[in-house]
């Protein structure tokens, strides 16, 4: 739903770089494939946030960093804010998800 409108908004209005618009693609791309499949989803605006909570859990089980996590969750948040804004969604279902959080690094010396 909306997703070709969404990729254009970020080239022309976010000016993001076309590895960023590519990354955005295909995160969009695996939760949609994950919510249609593992909770039978049938469109982006019947989303809750536990179809995205569980997408996060599903992504930390299967291996994924919690910095790789919070990009995919970043795209989630912009696609759903987008959706928003422009009238599709009544409510944004990534409000109440929070972030894994990240590891801390030591300093390099």
């Amino acid at each position: 739903m909306k997703k070709a409108s969404f990729l254009q908004y970020l080239t022309h209005e976010k000016r993001f770089s076309q590895h960023t618009i590519k990354a955005y693609s295909k995160d969009l791309d695996q939760f949609l494939e994950y919510a249609g499949e593992t909770c039978g989803l049938g469109s982006v605006a019947d989303a809750t946030h536990h179809h995205v909570r569980s997408f996060v859990v599903h992504l930390i089980n299967i291996g994924h960093q919690a910095r790789t996590v919070n990009r995919k969750l970043s795209t989630l948040k912009a696609y759903f804010r987008f959706l928003a804004k422009r009238g599709h969604l009544k409510t944004d279902p990534t409000l109440k998800v929070a972030a894994p959080k990240l590891p801390k690094r030591l300093p390099a010396a």
